[in-house]
């Protein structure tokens, strides 16, 4: 997980439970507790992918349809999904002495694709309807205790 598949999929579902209303990125953000800068860049991502839908000006924000709720996560964990761009996580290089650094960014490469593999699988088989199903659930057995 990454903080911006995270924030995605605390936005969305806050807005799949709000269906029909817009918020502004400044009413999101205190809402879902970030930082206003992060929740505009997974905005940003959002709108592009079609999953919400922007309003500007005075009576704008953002907005979902009640359609999204089958969205399956996994389209959101693709979307998110870190490719490392100025940090290094995997050691060794092509141009070592050692057999072993010039040859383990490949194997571990392979393992990250296969690992990136199992978590779409997982991520499959749950929607955002799944999450707000399971909040309100939670929450309506904290009510009645």
């Amino acid at each position: 997980m990454n903080l911006y598949f995270n924030i995605a999929i605390h936005v969305l579902t806050f807005l799949l439970k709000h269906a029909g209303e817009q918020f502004t990125s400044e009413a999101l953000a205190e809402l879902i507790c970030v930082n206003p800068v992060q929740l505009r860049n997974v905005m940003r991502e959002l709108v592009a992918a079609g999953y919400v839908s922007s309003k500007k000006g005075k009576a704008g924000g953002y907005a979902v349809s009640e359609s999204l709720g089958g969205l399956p996560l996994s389209e959101l964990f693709d979307l998110f999904r870190q490719t490392p761009l100025d940090v290094r996580v995997i050691t060794g290089r092509p141009d070592s002495h050692c057999e072993i650094a010039r040859n383990i960014g490949d194997y571990l490469a392979e393992l990250d694709a296969e690992e990136h593999e199992l978590l779409k699988q997982f991520y499959a088989t749950r929607t955002l309807q799944d999450v707000l199903a399971s909040i309100e659930a939670k929450e309506q057995m904290n009510e009645t205790v």
